[in-house]
């Protein structure tokens, strides 16, 4: 049955084994290789499976039979994020964003895209028009922080950046990472506790 094969792949996702899933996965699209679902099934699986470069390219490969499909640009997008491959993934979230430039969600993943190619300028720029539309996250907020931190080299600004975000993210784990470290690099109190106290939480 193409369909259970198909429903047992997105549970081996679910539950982050992509190298399980992406037999079952490849059975069903030579079934039905026009399935957008399971074609966008198997790019995820692609993205989360331990093989490393050729996994990667078995997915840009997929990208190939539908270069303008906004789903397999946005997994793209984050595969070569993930893989550290910031000119590609630059590429194909542009290609995104031109489809939906409104999109916020696909607009931080460029805004981080582009920190790591320090393109710091474009990085403020975005960041500007989240905080003029009230767009403040997590994500905005942590990425603000590192920004504060490499570009403006405002470590005072950055640690009020980041108590801001442990008052509404207490318990995230790359809120309370980013905070540690900063607070060990400066030697300095975030929310009144030290690098070794944030750690420990």
């Amino acid at each position: 049955s193409i369909l259970a094969s198909y429903m047992l792949a997105l549970l081996y996702l679910k539950t982050n084994r992509g190298d399980a899933a992406i037999p079952l996965l490849q059975k069903a699209a030579v079934a039905v290789p026009s399935s957008d679902n399971i074609n966008k099934a198997l790019i995820a699986a692609f993205g989360k499976n331990t093989e490393g470069a050729e996994s990667y390219d078995k997915a840009k490969a997929l990208l190939a039979t539908s270069p303008n499909n906004k789903d397999y640009l946005i997994l793209l997008a984050q595969i070569a994020y993930d893989s550290a491959d910031y000119e590609n993934a630059d590429i194909y979230i542009s290609k995104v964003l031109q489809q939906e430039p409104s999109n916020k969600e696909y607009l931080m993943l460029r805004a981080n895209i582009l920190f790591e190619k320090e393109e710091y300028l474009q990085v403020s720029t975005i960041l500007d028009v989240f905080s003029r539309s009230n767009y403040i996250t997590r994500d905005y907020l942590l990425l603000r922080a590192r920004l504060q931190v490499a570009w403006n080299k405002n470590n005072t600004a950055a640690i009020a950046t980041l108590e801001n975000a442990l008052a509404q993210y207490s318990n995230d784990i790359e809120v309370l990472t980013l905070a540690a470290k900063l607070a060990s690099t400066t030697s300095q109190k975030i929310n009144g506790q030290t690098a070794m106290e944030i750690a420990d939480a």
